[in-house]
């Protein structure tokens, strides 16, 4: 982000006190880049990722990422075509230039239109049919051991997340494998997909969210979860956010085994309690919080939950350090052919690095 080039004119004195009259820096030129004002009267350039919740995104080449307070700005001036989404749901594109408590929005080949800033509710740039904005993070750790032991330990991490001005698509992948001396002794892998609506600006609904989990020591040939939430956002600040959500879920799974005379299979009805919790500890280091738990329906003592911790710390350009530690229990596992009944928790610390995109 760069401020933009201002001339300055010498102003002359008063010739009684010497004092200097007040100038005002030129606006900014009309070129390729979307511009911002703030509070302070500095301009900065660059291009706008979004807004929601009352904090814009901003990327530069100067400062990198922002995340800016909406009340800290005065004036958004849009390159090219943005998609707003107004009070009532209605989203509409054109050029923006916001200033003066107005937005003025100015579709191609179409008069102007005219809102009051306090009406818009989220902004995507693009135009309504393709307004959206991809975010997401791709993160592995390998180690390698051979020698004295043979040992292979693998994970990967993979986020990804689509806005639009009225939902959010967030898909994420989790997987662990591990091998001592040609011996398995960790396989799990978790798919998460939920799409959310937003009905105001802090509150959504989730008319959908699948997950899928696998982990033969545990157990488990594969879980699958539907549910539907309704959603809200306690706190929805630039360098903080925290929701949480429930709603009712089906739940089916299958056991890798089972003891004779016992079903393997298992569908209920549960209910499921979700919250997300992003700190920016710092301009380097971020805090992501995510815990979910399930419980069936009317067998409630068979309640699972998972939990996952990630510190990123930032090393070069878009490259992280990400160290996650990651809780899953299981209250009530089933027993399994051999006579075994697989421990409650599994715990797991993964450090592995990361790519931002």
């Amino acid at each position: 982000c760069q401020t933009a080039s201002v001339p300055f004119h010498s102003a002359q004195g008063d010739g009684v006190t010497g004092r200097q009259e007040a100038f005002q820096p030129s606006p900014p030129p009309v070129d390729k880049f979307d511009w911002i004002q703030l509070k302070s009267g500095e301009w900065l350039k660059g291009e706008i990722d979004g807004m929601r919740d009352g904090n814009l995104e901003f990327e530069s080449d100067e400062l990198d990422d922002l995340v800016l307070d909406m009340d800290d700005i005065i004036e958004i001036r849009s390159a090219g075509e943005v998609t707003i989404l107004v009070e009532g749901r209605e989203a509409f594109t054109g050029k923006l230039l916001m200033k003066d408590g107005k937005i003025q929005l100015v579709p191609a080949g179409k008069p102007a239109m005219v809102f009051d800033r306090s009406q818009m509710l989220a902004l995507v740039p693009g135009l309504a049919k393709n307004g959206q904005n991809w975010t997401g993070k791709v993160s592995f750790g390998a180690t390698l051991r051979s020698g004295n032991t043979d040992q292979t330990d693998l994970t990967s991490y993979v986020f990804a997340r689509r806005d639009t001005a009225a939902t959010r698509w967030d898909t994420k992948y989790n997987g662990a494998y591990s091998e001592v001396r040609g011996t398995t002794t960790t396989n799990n892998q978790r798919i998460d997909s939920r799409f959310d609506w937003y009905l105001t600006q802090r509150l959504f609904v989730t008319p959908l969210n699948l997950t899928w989990f696998r982990d033969p020591f545990q157990n488990i040939e594969y879980r699958l979860t539907a549910a539907a939430y309704l959603g809200y956002d306690i706190i929805s600040e630039s360098k903080m956010s925290w929701e949480v959500s429930a709603g009712p879920a089906y739940q089916a799974s299958k056991a890798q085994s089972s003891q004779p005379g016992a079903e393997d299979t298992d569908d209920t009805a549960a209910f499921v309690l979700g919250t997300n919790y992003e700190w920016d500890i710092t301009g380097d280091v971020e805090f992501d919080l995510s815990y979910t738990i399930t419980v069936p329906v009317p067998k409630t003592e068979d309640y699972n939950h998972h939990l996952q911790a990630m510190f990123s710390v930032d090393l070069i350009g878009s490259l992280e350090l990400d160290i996650s530690f990651i809780w899953d229990r299981i209250n009530n596992p089933l027993t399994q052919a051999d006579g075994t009944t697989p421990k409650k928790d599994d715990y797991g610390t993964v450090i592995g690095i990361g790519f931002d995109f």
